[in-house]
């Protein structure tokens, strides 16, 4: 993996890892990304 990739990963690892208060907005966006899934056709694993 090339670093650029990594360090995103890494953001996007730091964005869901943050503590209780980030949890509501987490679900938030599970719940989305389920709708849109619904809606598409695809299955979303969250």
């Amino acid at each position: 993996m090339s670093r650029e990739v990594n360090s995103h990963w890494q953001m996007l690892h730091k964005k869901y890892t943050k503590p209780k208060q980030k949890r509501e907005e987490r679900r938030e966006e599970i719940g989305k990304c389920r709708q849109q899934s619904k809606e598409t056709g695809v299955k979303f694993k969250g």
